[in-house]
């Protein structure tokens, strides 16, 4: 047997399953039915109720946290270094506002410089940080919150 014979040999022994193989991927890529990817849902739109403002959001936090606007239950557990925000850009504020509490600081944020819209939901990022954090929420001034976690958690 010559080396052209082994190597026709090989050949054959590999074409004959390769070939099935391909048959088998050709008809399920035809058989198949086709799927279309899932499309995300559409976003959901803010909605806005009339006479919603800074002060409707920080009046309904302190509600819900349950402070009442008032000093937090035992104060030594909320005393840390304090940071003072000024924020202009909503997105950037809420990621400081996480870090600082984080790290046990007291945060106060003066929303002055934010356009109504962008202050209500940051005041209502805050109050759902701060609530599901235990901590404390309340207005200092108009335009001013303070913002603590408990340390003990």
């Amino acid at each position: 047997m010559t080396s052209l014979d082994l190597v026709l040999r090989f050949v054959e022994a590999l074409v004959w399953p390769l070939s099935i193989l391909i048959a088998l991927v050709v008809v399920v890529r035809v058989a198949a039915p086709r799927v279309a990817p899932p499309t995300p849902p559409p976003p959901r739109p803010v909605i806005r109720h009339p006479g919603d403002s800074v002060a409707t959001a920080i009046t309904e936090v302190e509600a819900l946290t349950g402070r009442g606007g008032g000093p937090p239950a035992d104060a030594t557990v909320h005393l840390g270094e304090t940071i003072r925000l000024t924020p202009t850009e909503p997105r950037d504020a809420e990621w400081h506002v996480v870090e600082h509490l984080r790290a046990g600081h007291v945060v106060i944020v003066d929303l002055s410089a934010l356009d109504e819209d962008a202050a209500t939901r940051l005041v209502e990022f805050c109050g759902g940080f701060t609530m599901g954090g235990g901590g404390t929420f309340f207005q200092i001034s108009g335009a001013v919150v303070l913002l603590t976690l408990d340390r003990a958690r």
